[in-house]
């Protein structure tokens, strides 16, 4: 009887919480990294549209990268040694120390330079060297939007999967 509770104690005592932030959706997509090969419906979505395969895919993972996907399944994390592709933004004791953290950051403020800086950044990234006020602010709404997106859906996860809610 005292050994079972003292492993049922261990055992909740080595139970610990993380908050993390779910990954955008060209995170999970293999086209999108660097090098990743072009895929027949690739090819053939480009020749309907009339553009180069690596032009309509570059287009493409571009709309991804500003899409969570906060449902990624735990099979979608590929590195267990980093914990996935869900970073991890705190670990906590407790679930109420987990969940006071997710609320904090619900309603923490953010430096609007931030915004603009990503966006001229992935414009001079994607070789445009000029662009206009009017793209530079679409851009930086998109990236507005995933990033309070991705901050909705952080998720507090239990160390001990059987044990998340």
């Amino acid at each position: 009887m005292i050994r079972a509770r003292i492993s049922h104690a261990t055992i909740l005592a080595l139970i610990g919480w993380y908050l993390m932030m779910p990954p955008m959706v060209a995170d999970l997509r293999p086209e999108c990294a660097y090098g990743g090969a072009i895929g027949s419906s690739t090819l053939i979505l480009a020749m309907l549209k009339g553009v180069s395969p690596r032009k309509y895919l570059i287009a493409r993972c571009h709309h991804w990268r500003h899409k969570v996907s906060a449902y990624a399944p735990i099979t979608a994390w590929p590195d267990n040694d980093r914990m996935t592709l869900w970073p991890r933004i705190g670990q906590f004791d407790t679930l109420v120390a987990c969940e006071a953290q997710y609320a904090a950051n619900q309603t923490a403020p953010i430096d609007e330079s931030f915004y603009r800086d990503t966006a001229a950044s992935e414009l001079v990234a994607e070789g445009r060297t000029s662009y206009t006020k009017n793209e530079l602010e679409n851009r930086e709404a998109e990236i507005r939007k995933g990033f309070a997106d991705q901050i909705a859906g952080e998720r507090c996860i239990a160390s001990d999967p059987n044990n998340a809610r």
